[in-house]
């Protein structure tokens, strides 16, 4: 269905660009000294190890062993964030139309840094339900406002490249994510896990916050 809408709207022909190869490799060097990208290559690389490491991986485990909640039950409580998550993505340009692109990317964050606390310490079903909703309302926040912060920041010939790369920051903590969470739970428990996730999303916040991303949509 995407396809066929980009095929019906979008003009047939774009700009063509004479940039190699081996220049857009080159290219890609010089982005990263650019502290803003940077700061949202790393952002990314966080965000995919705590989503993939911490949420998706352990709080089925959490939801089993501390509120001994069946499998269908547990689906439900790992779909809540879908809810919010679509929300907050909705709304996203009204949100950063009042609210500066920076200070929602640290805002962000350190509701993750509270989500994963509400979840890894709940000691209420219903309280980790809130830990969750507030988790997904960061996640339709963040993502889609770095990866608007890198494309715009680039060079338009460069553009490509820089997504590229900030995709394969975002699998690289899709990959190191779990590993480290295993680790974890192999020396403590999902409680403990859980609380790696807020070590983690308060280091995005202080990545966002140090870099001083102020742009606006």
């Amino acid at each position: 269905v995407t396809a066929v809408a980009a095929w019906s709207i979008l003009p047939p022909d774009g700009r063509r660009t004479t940039v190699s190869f081996r220049g857009q490799l080159g290219g890609i060097g010089d982005t990263m000294r650019n502290p803003t990208i940077l700061a949202t290559f790393v952002g990314g690389g966080l965000g995919f190890a705590a989503m993939f490491g911490v949420f998706l991986a352990v709080l089925p485990t959490h939801l089993e062993n501390e509120f001994g909640l069946s499998a269908g039950w547990r689906g439900v409580v790992i779909g809540l964030p879908a809810v919010t998550s679509s929300i907050a993505a909705f709304n996203l340009t009204r949100i950063r139309r009042r609210v500066p692109t920076g200070r929602l990317l640290v805002g962000t964050a350190l509701s993750w840094v509270v989500a994963f606390a509400l979840i890894g310490l709940a000691g209420s079903i219903v309280v980790l339900g809130v830990g969750a909703l507030l988790y997904g309302l960061g996640e339709g926040s963040m993502f889609p406002s770095m990866q608007d912060v890198a494309i715009t920041e680039a060079p338009d010939d460069q553009r490509a490249s820089v997504m590229a790369t900030w995709t394969g920051f975002a699998r690289l903590g899709q990959t190191t994510g779990p590993l480290v969470a295993g680790l974890t739970l192999a020396i403590a428990d999902t409680t403990a896990a859980m609380l790696v996730g807020c070590a983690i999303a308060g280091a995005m916040a202080s990545v966002f916050g140090l870099t001083g991303i102020r742009r606006r949509p």
